[in-house]
């Protein structure tokens, strides 16, 4: 399987971060040198009322919210960085919760809608790295950090309290969830890309590079997610006790994950992952093959057609897959990959038609010519 051979990181040294770009610094005579930092409590004073409550001003408040969700939108890229998980999932709900009050005191901009994908965007990586997860220290690890609370966290939840916002209730609380759940990891994922992309195609800004990239990650996890489904298909085929109709089920997530992972990959003409998103799915109808086989007692029956169609399926998405890739040097060893994966899927149904020949429908003749 090729759950791993996605590329679905960008590594730092070529690609875009999801955070807002920095201004690069060198040591030379034109380098900015910062100038000191001066205290500027006294020049919020206007801010805060005789009480030391926040001003009632709903524009000052909502400019408030905006910068606190932009700071936490800092830290979630800080931790994410460093991989304290529960930490990430914890700003991202304080940054979700200071984007809701923002929009109940003013209407939403352009800017809100930016900061928001790139939130959201985040959170679709970090979801997606915490369905990796299967250590139990670091599920205490992360759980710990999602239930700490600073004390400046502590004041900007009673300002959204105040604005009356119910985290609880919000369009967000799903995606700040902490669970082991692969599948619900996962899922949380798709849908956070989902919703970035089209935050992005609603912008109306020339905004391609960002749109590709997220493509491409959501390319991936429905890669991932194909794959999940896919490895309870094989392990169901070795089980006894599955119900026909559940393993069916397995079979219609993992094809589906991998059909809609292919058009995503498309779109930003990413031919190396459409070839390899085909040689699983030709995987997939292997153990479909497989499952088609009737089984009496134990005992296999004749070769069906069902089975064969099956075989002709995965035929077709390896040959798919090789002649996307067949002209590509630089793709030589994805070739070769497909090419070893078709053989064997050819190999395995020559196998079962000698093992299993219908010989009640055709003749041995036939079935030597088949295999």
């Amino acid at each position: 399987m090729h759950g791993n051979t996605i590329h679905r990181r960008i590594q730092a040294a070529s690609s875009q971060s999801e955070s807002e770009p920095s201004t690069p610094t060198t040591t030379s005579a034109k380098s900015i040198i910062p100038l000191p930092y001066q205290n500027t409590r006294n020049s919020m004073k206007f801010l805060i009322d005789n009480k030391n409550h926040l001003t009632g001003d709903q524009r000052l408040k909502a400019i408030i919210l905006h910068k606190a969700s932009l700071a936490y939108f800092c830290l979630m890229n800080q931790c994410e960085q460093e991989k304290n998980y529960g930490s990430c999932l914890r700003y991202l709900r304080l940054a979700l919760n200071c984007y809701n009050a923002q929009l109940k005191l003013q209407s939403t901009s352009n800017e809100s809608k930016k900061l928001l994908s790139h939130i959201i965007g985040l959170a679709g990586d970090i979801r997606l790295m915490i369905s990796h997860v299967i250590t139990n220290e670091d599920q205490d690890k992360f759980r710990e950090q999602y239930q700490s609370q600073l004390n400046i966290d502590l004041e900007i939840e009673n300002l959204v309290n105040e604005i009356g916002i119910d985290e609880q209730t919000t369009d967000f609380s799903w995606i700040y969830e902490l669970t082991t759940s692969i599948e619900r990891n996962l899922q949380a994922s798709v849908n956070a890309y989902e919703y970035a992309i089209n935050l992005i195609r609603n912008l109306n800004e020339n905004t391609d590079e960002r749109l590709n990239l997220l493509l491409k990650r959501l390319g991936n996890v429905r890669n991932e997610f194909g794959v999940y489904w896919m490895k309870h298909c094989a392990q169901a085929l070795r089980s006894s006790n599955q119900d026909s109709n559940t393993i069916k089920e397995y079979f219609r997530k993992s094809f589906d994950n991998f059909e809609l992972g292919i058009v995503n990959f498309d779109k930003i003409h990413d031919l190396t992952n459409v070839a390899l998103l085909n040689s699983n799915l030709g995987r997939l109808m292997r153990y479909h093959a497989e499952f088609s086989q009737p089984n009496i007692d134990g005992q296999s029956q004749e070769f069906t057609q069902q089975e064969r169609q099956s075989y002709q399926k995965s035929f077709e998405y390896y040959l798919r897959g090789l002649k996307l890739v067949e002209n590509r040097t630089d793709l030589f060893e994805i070739y070769r990959t497909l090419s070893w994966e078709l053989s064997n899927s050819y190999f395995a149904m020559a196998i079962s038609l000698q093992d299993h020949a219908p010989l009640s429908t055709i003749s041995q003749e036939d079935v030597s010519e088949l295999i």
